[in-house]
């Protein structure tokens, strides 16, 4: 651990010298796909296509669907790619970043959208989960969108590969750890004792009493309701706040309100407020959901979040972290959220399904956020959405084919940890490189720019 963190600090500070005004007086001073006009480098069009956009393409579309199988969106992924290979500066990748993010995390969605929990007859989604971090997250979003014009590229760099190489020692331990613990069971199925079938009796017989006619009714309601493909109260919650968040963003442009414009400010400060009290009502109705449950005597499976407020508020906090680092660094949330859900209990199944409709519309929000701002470069943006939605389709289906197949959702969190890796990796890489283009030219930049 200390070995990684000597690296990561000295690749940070040759990013920082990497980072420079993208000032030139001829073509060859700017980086490839770039051409110098009005002594800027401005990145070439689209069309027409050159070999690297190829290259680049492919790579989206294999990272995205190596990404969605983990429920992680690939934002980190995403964002080191398009920096590294198709040499957008850093503040253009990430709003493509985001693009791409949405459409591969639609497509996991799409595909999770109607599958069921592993063990018990409800969704493979947690909307309960999804209701609670919905608006911390989307508020880290909106300030993290607004970070991200006045961040200097090296910091947002730096802080990128520093969460990265944390979320991937995180990610990895738990699902080596679940690897092992599969293993174990299946030694334990193929020589059962008799200690372990009675105790696996009782809890069936105990299942089937409780998901039976003699609960009460009250408890029988709760286990009806869970069978629907979406609840009702948490999905009027959780589209009307992500409503809310993208009506304020395109009231923002109806009316022309400027950045940093008093109209502007006023928009993001009462949604502010609105997400913050969503918050606050959402963590009060997790935990007297748990409290009812736990009352009536209802059935939890081992896996399930049993809510507290202490733990509503570590939830929830770290919702909004992860927003702030969609918007500021190009993730889509799932970086922070995915490793969190898995270290509380989450199966990974769950993980991942949650974390992707979770990632889509924190992505989406973010799109919204940086379109109205005449951020998003739309002919890249198109044709990389179209590669993440063709490598998270082929991913999902996959992986899931896998995991049924050896009985083995340790896969899909060591996937999830070898993306977080493989990002850990690449992102710094691209600092280094960059200072061979960039370091000859003697004019960095250090200090943050006018958020406005």
């Amino acid at each position: 651990m200390k070995v990684h963190l000597a690296i990561l600090i000295c690749i940070s500070f040759q990013v920082v010298l990497s980072e420079q005004v993208a000032s030139c007086e001829s073509d060859s001073e700017c980086r490839v796909l770039n051409t110098c006009s009005n002594n800027e480098c401005v990145h070439k069009e689209l069309i027409p296509l050159e070999s690297l956009d190829i290259v680049g393409g492919l790579v989206i579309l294999v990272l995205a669907g190596l990404a969605n199988a983990g429920g992680m969106g690939g934002g980190p992924l995403m964002t080191s790619s398009i920096l590294l290979i198709l040499s957008f500066e850093t503040h253009q990748a990430i709003p493509l970043a985001q693009i791409i993010v949405a459409g591969g995390s639609f497509v996991a969605i799409s595909l999770k959208f109607t599958q069921k929990h592993p063990k018990r007859n409800r969704p493979l989604i947690n909307y309960t989960v999804l209701m609670h971090i919905q608006s911390p997250l989307l508020l880290g979003t909106t300030f993290g969108v607004i970070l991200n014009r006045g961040f200097p590229e090296w910091l947002i760099i730096f802080l990128l590969t520093a969460l990265l190489v944390f979320a991937t020692f995180k990610t990895a331990r738990k699902g080596i750890k679940l690897y092992k613990s599969e293993s174990l069971n299946k030694v334990d199925q193929e020589e059962p004792g008799e200690e372990a079938d009675g105790e696996n009796d009782q809890l069936t017989a105990a299942r089937e009493l409780n998901n039976g006619s003699s609960v009460s009714s009250e408890l029988q309601a709760i286990y009806d309701s869970e069978k629907k493909t979406i609840p009702l109260v948490p999905a009027v919650i959780i589209f009307s706040v992500l409503g809310l968040v993208i009506l304020s963003s395109l009231l923002r442009g109806f009316i022309g309100a400027e950045e940093c414009t008093l109209e502007s400010w006023l928009i993001i400060g009462g949604v502010a407020i609105l997400l913050v009290t969503f918050s606050i009502i959402t963590a009060r109705l997790v935990v007297q959901d748990s409290l009812l449950k736990y009352d009536l005597g209802y059935d939890f499976d081992e896996d399930d979040l049993i809510w507290d407020y202490r733990k509503a508020a570590k939830i929830g906090v770290g919702a909004f972290l992860a927003g702030l680092g969609a918007g500021l660094l190009g993730m889509g949330g799932g970086t922070i959220m995915s490793p969190l859900l898995l270290s509380l209990g989450v199966l990974p199944e769950v993980t991942a399904a949650s974390c992707s409709f979770m990632v889509f519309f924190t992505s989406s929000a973010a799109v919204v956020q940086f379109g109205v701002s005449g951020e998003i470069l739309f002919d890249y943006g198109a044709f990389l959405f179209t590669m993440s939605v063709v490598g998270s389709l082929c991913g999902v289906l996959l992986v899931k084919k896998i995991v049924n197949r050896s009985n083995r959702s340790s896969l899909i969190v060591l996937a999830l940890g070898g993306a977080l890796g493989l990002a850990s990796v690449i992102i710094p890489t691209y600092g280094v490189i960059n200072v061979v283009d960039q370091l000859e030219s003697g004019n960095t930049q250090f200090g943050f720019q006018d958020f406005c």
